[in-house]
């Protein structure tokens, strides 16, 4: 349509704007006004024009614009608004479909900054089509199906001020028509299922029934009002179609007792300032409860986080059940669990749950719908077209014993067809009986009998999946898009196995890059494949193929290090993709490169598969640090925040069949590579270092222990890091893709003796599991000393690495790992060293055994002795071996994390390094690395190279770049081909 399509018309964000309306029975407005109202708030609010709204009494109000109006919108209804609110309407809307109107329930958000449309009827513009948006599908709701879109405002107004932010839209289909009109809106449908496609609300402002109009003229008289007129309420679908399937048959589920449940509110652990606590609800009814929804309230406590539930409101709150717990069975159970302050050292207190499902009301009668499955029952695919109708399960049924499998407290159906290890039947993920089983008390199988377990083999499908535009979901689990949002509330970590936290001796340079986003937003249809392992011969599997191993490193999305004299963003980090495309290259032009395109170059040199290092606020898209004005990639390929970079690189990837994993590279992306565990704290090791400017002393991610330095935390304990391998673990199904191998799950855990990380892996094991099996965990080495950053730092354990004379690399030490096995199946967990050579750091292996005064010497103390590097290729093999080569010997998967350096150290690195090892004239680094790559492939190991992306100061690219630190520092962010002696060593590695 006309120049309008900028606009989701919502401008109603009132600033400044009150003039006060009384009670009075009848009052016109024609001036901006928002206030409360005969016990409604109402807002109104144009730019231009003789629009004009009269407030009644109750929730009535009534509207009248014509052309001479540009844009207007006015309603009634509540402050605040609520996730859980049932919306009715009645009374006529005097639109027409040459008119440009909405009919809505309308309101805004905080944390995140969101402006939300439930449009139930619209002119001649439907918002659906608003240009540069993404569909998200389509799920049922009030006897209609609602189309889901997010689109992007930029710098426009808000109810803070100007500001970039999202606006979320469900528009029904079909609309309401003109005229007479009435209706009810399920808010909670649409909140769970934006929630379930990663569109979090934040905390409500205000939430009407609002009349808009734009450049058009008409009129309305409404009357709102709080509860449901119609009994036809559906919970949304979990995953569909953005088209609604034309064929297949739609299964819905049965309709459920809302009530007949009891909830209870459990304190499961608490310290000083904080706890942790468990909601449990209980269907005591003889039908099954689909769709739940709870509330409490607390005097003083407040919620930090939460997982296995949708949360909303900032006291009181409002919980939802995700995907795969919303479904309650007769005599079953489900729990969410939160974290939260006290404000006080007073005891955690114990709210009242309230809710339906706890008191018998009833809730939403119709639960999980598959449309458009034609017999498979599989909701999440949801089309016509996809040919999955032969798959050999088509015979699967209802398993009606109501027996369920409580899976380290997150409960699913026990499958019926499947005979052993996960399945997906009747449009849920399921268990199987004996696999459920095998779990430790308390876990397991809960209530009613055994289920039948048919002798239809769930076999491959014999009609391959089509090329429909909607394919089923990559994820055989479900998962919610955030199972525990991280907060900045500085609350300790619990008393759980946990290790304490740590410092280190073998720095590694921080990156000075500053990042780039992708410009790409390619969109993947989500394909039916996607189940990663590793086969007895310790290779990487897809779908029970060998995957090629042919590996590198992108980086950015961690965060910058920004130095202290940035001018925009002093001691920084933002979050970005590196692209080779920043605001000063080609004289603030940018290069026009893209991911995509990167992604692209990268295949056809022989890459299959990617590392990409993350820090918990990427996946946080209003961290400040992922949002502009901070991020500096030129504006060409300048995400809106972290979080759409992530997203757009996974899609992108997919897009060229490159297989990813996800790296969880620190506790706080200001902290960076230092964190040698999840909640690491200063002294850092290069706190003292020459010339280096960002050392970061004043950031911890420890709430305890910390130095006099620290002024931030960045809270991070082992429930947040499970929390962020969940919502990690749950991307697949949310972006329908089917290219995430695995989860790297933190980066060179250093500071933890083997013992303590074994552990914390496992824990990590059963938190990615429960949400998508699909994915293998990978698991990095330790060090040569532990708890050098558990609060005494003068203080440090030795860790058992082999022979004492070849130090190991952090992430390096997996000495332990054979007699101290770690319980994690071996089909599930791949071991990920990493390894460098003295680009990154000198080692006293690295140095000359015969010179004197330097034997034991490394890092700036074999700098200023003047030792000289010998790489000595045997003393390195024999380390390796015994640090984790000696694994393949016992069929574990390796795969090298991070390998790599600079082949022309010590030039282009800082002139302080320059200078500290000047009398280095030979190409010692690089031969390092052929030293590296000889024993890879004596040993059949696959290895990531770090990097592919130029901007690593301490080891530069696989990509050429002319920028220099100390001569050509203006040309960063150029790419220039790439570099022909590190495409050969690859090469070598890969056999080509």
């Amino acid at each position: 349509m006309q120049s309008y399509k900028k606009k989701a018309l919502g401008l109603a964000v009132t600033l400044g704007l009150g003039f006060s309306v009384g009670a009075s029975a009848q009052t016109t407005l024609s001036s901006n006004s928002a206030d409360f109202n005969n016990g409604f708030y109402y807002s109104f609010w144009k730019d231009s024009g003789s629009a004009t709204m009269t407030l009644y009494g109750g929730g009535r109000y009534s509207s009248q614009w014509n052309n001479s109006t540009n844009n207007w919108v006015g309603g009634k209804g509540w402050k605040p608004g609520s996730s859980s609110r049932t919306i009715s309407y009645s009374g006529s809307y005097g639109g027409s479909d040459s008119q440009n109107t909405y009919l809505a329930v309308y309101g805004w958000t905080r944390s995140p900054l969101i402006e939300y449309y439930v449009i139930e009827s619209y002119g001649s513009y439907n918002p659906a089509n608003c240009q540069g948006g993404t569909d998200y599908g389509s799920f049922q709701s009030d006897g209609a199906t609602y189309n889901v879109r997010r689109c992007t405002r930029t710098q426009q107004p808000s109810i803070d001020g100007t500001q970039t932010f999202y606006q979320y839209f469900s528009v029904r289909s079909p609309k309401k028509g003109f005229g007479n009109i009435s209706g009810t809106v399920t808010f909670a449908n649409h909140a769970a299922f934006w929630a379930s496609k990663g569109l979090q609300l934040g905390n409500h402002d205000y939430q009407i029934l609002a009349t808009e109009g734009y450049q058009s003229s008409g009129s309305s008289d409404l009357t709102v009002s709080e509860g449901g007129n119609n009994t036809s309420s559906a919970a949304p679908i979990s995953s569909s179609s953005s088209r609604p399937a034309s064929s297949a048959t739609a299964n819905s589920s049965t309709g459920g007792n809302g009530g007949n449940g009891s909830c209870t509110y459990t304190i499961n652990n608490e310290w000083n300032n904080g706890f942790q606590g468990t909601i449990t609800i209980t269907n005591r009814g003889s039908s099954a409860i689909n769709g739940w929804s709870v509330n409490w309230q607390y005097s003083s406590n407040r919620i930090t986080s939460s997982w296995n539930a949708n949360l909303s409101g900032s006291n009181p709150y409002t919980a939802t059940g995700v995907d795969w717990n919303k479904t309650i069975q007769p005599g079953q159970s489900v729990s969410f669990g939160v974290q939260g302050s006290k404000n006080n050292n007073s005891s955690a207190e114990k709210p009242t749950i309230n809710g339906a499902v706890c008191s018998g009301g009833t809730t939403s009668s119709a639960g999980v719908s598959s449309v458009g499955v034609s017999s498979v029952g599989v909701s999440s695919v949801a089309r016509s077209s996809i040919g999955v109708s032969s798959v050999g399960v088509s015979s699967v049924g209802n398993c009606n014993t109501g027996s369920q499998c409580n899976w380290y407290g997150t409960s699913y159906p026990i499958c019926t067809q499947t005979t052993s290890g996960w399945g997906y039947e009747n449009g849920r993920s399921c268990i199987t009986q004996s696999t459920c089983a095998t779990q430790p008390s308390p876990y397991g199988v809960v209530g009613g009998g055994s289920c039948p377990v048919s002798s239809a083999p769930r076999s491959s499908s014999s009609a391959p999946v089509s090329s429909s535009s909607a394919p089923r979901s990559s994820s055989s689990i479900p998962a919610s898009s955030s199972s525990a949002p991280r907060s900045s509330s500085s609350i300790p970590a619990s008393s759980s196995s946990a290790p304490r936290s740590s410092s280190s001796s073998v720095p590694r340079s921080s990156s000075s890059a500053a990042p780039i986003s992708s410009a790409s937003n390619t969109s993947t249809s989500a394909p039916a494949t996607g189940k990663f392992r590793v086969n007895s011969d310790g290779q990487i599997t897809k779908d029970g193929t060998v995957l090629p191993a042919r590996c590198g490193n992108w980086f950015g999305l961690e965060g910058r290090h920004e130095p202290s004299n940035d001018t925009t963003n002093p001691s920084g980090a933002p979050m970005e993709l590196y692209v080779g495309n920043m605001w000063w290259t080609n004289g603030g032009k940018g290069s026009g490169r893209t991911v995509s395109q990167g992604l692209k170059e990268l295949k056809a040199q022989g890459i299959t598969m990617l590392r990409l290092p993350i820090s918990p606020q990427t996946l946080d898209a209003n961290d400040p640090q992922g949002k502009a004005p901070n991020l500096k990639n030129h504006e060409s390929v300048r995400q809106t925040n972290s979080r759409q970079g992530l997203e757009d690189f996974l899609k992108a990837a997919a897009a060229e069949d490159i297989q990813v994993f996800i790296d969880i590279h620190s506790c706080s992306n200001f902290v960076g590579w230092r964190a040698g565990r999840i909640d690491a704290r200063p002294p850092y090791v290069d706190a003292t270092r020459a010339g280096y400017d960002f050392d970061r002393e004043a950031y911890s991610c420890s709430t305890t222990g910390n130095p006099s330095t620290v002024k931030v935390i960045h809270d991070y304990n082992e429930a947040k890091w499970l929390a962020t391998l969940k919502e990690v673990a749950g991307l697949p199904a949310q972006l329908g893709i089917n290219n995430i191998i695995g989860i790297d799950i933190f980066n060179e855990p250093w500071d933890y003796t083997w013992e303590d990380w074994k552990t914390l892996s496992e824990h990590a094991y059963e938190a990615i599991n429960s949400v998508n099996p699909n994915l293998l965990v990978i698991v990095e080495g330790v060090s040569g000393s532990a708890n050098n950053q558990d609060g005494t730092p003068d203080t440090k354990d030795e860790v058992p690495n082999g022979d004492k004379a070849v130090n190991p690399n952090w992430g390096e030490n997996l000495h332990e790992a054979g007699d101290n096995p770690i319980n994690i199946p071996k089909d599930r967990v791949l071991f990920s060293p990493h390894t460098y050579g003295p680009s990154v750091f000198t080692q006293k292996h690295h140095i000359d055994p015969t010179q004197a005064g330097c034997e034991g010497l490394e890092g700036d103390e074999a700098a200023a002795a003047k030792c000289k590097i010998v790489i000595n290729s045997e003393l390195l093999e024999k380390g390796w071996e015994q640090h984790f080569g000696y694994l393949r010997d016992l069929g574990y998967g390796l795969l090298i994390g991070e390998f790599g350096g600079n082949m022309d150290w010590p030039l282009k690195t800082s002139q302080v390094v320059r200078n500290q090892w000047s009398h280095i004239t030979t190409n010692v680094d690089q031969q390092w690395q052929e030293a590296a790559v000889t024993y890879f492939k004596k040993r059949s190991i696959n290895a990531c190279y770090w990097s592919m992306n130029p901007e690593s100061a301490d080891t530069f690219g696989w990509w050429l770049t002319p920028w220099d630190p100390v001569s050509a520092n203006d040309r960063w962010g150029e790419w220039s081909g790439f570099d022909t002696r590190k495409t050969s060593l690859l090469n070598r590695l890969w056999g080509q």
